[in-house]
């Protein structure tokens, strides 16, 4: 999920701080934070934004299948705060019918939510070409042993 149409970047000097964060207090320097429609100042993470909804919902700082920066508290929080950016950030999930198998690209309709695969063959497949690439790298990068060929070669 990609929250930098949220980012804002107060005027400033470059080198100076440009504010602190509302949540952890922390200096915004030129690269600015996140303001959120709702929640007063400025944020330097996704931490911070979720940790002050948390704050102000009065909710649990820890939800099962959401940790804090996960961006779940956020788009909850904007959908009623801001519906015109949650829109536009609800966009970017994929949807369940956009989803394809890693390995063919045949659709996952139908799979569990989290699956990546349509067959377990395909996932078998697909992590065994993994492997293959990730040697071939090392072995690329891996120094000669027997260098007395390369001698013997020279020599002759």
């Amino acid at each position: 999920m990609n929250f930098e149409m949220l980012k804002h970047i107060p005027a400033g000097t470059e080198g100076h701080p440009r504010g602190m964060c509302e949540s952890c207090g922390l200096n915004l320097w030129s690269d600015g934070g996140y303001r959120v429609r709702g929640l007063k100042g400025l944020f330097c993470s996704l931490v911070c934004i979720e940790c002050r909804i948390a704050d102000m919902t009065e909710q649990n700082k820890q939800i099962a299948g959401a940790p804090i920066g996960s961006g779940a508290r956020l788009l909850f929080y904007l959908k009623t705060a801001a519906p015109k950016i949650y829109a536009q950030l609800a966009q970017q999930i994929p949807s369940a019918d956009s989803r394809a198998c890693l390995e063919c690209g045949t659709s996952l309709q139908g799979k569990r939510a989290d699956a990546e695969f349509c067959d377990p063959a395909h996932r078998m497949r697909f992590q065994r070409k993994a492997r293959t690439i990730q040697n071939h790298k090392i072995s690329a990068n891996m120094p000669i042993q027997n260098t007395s060929l390369t001698g013997a070669q020279n020599a002759g």
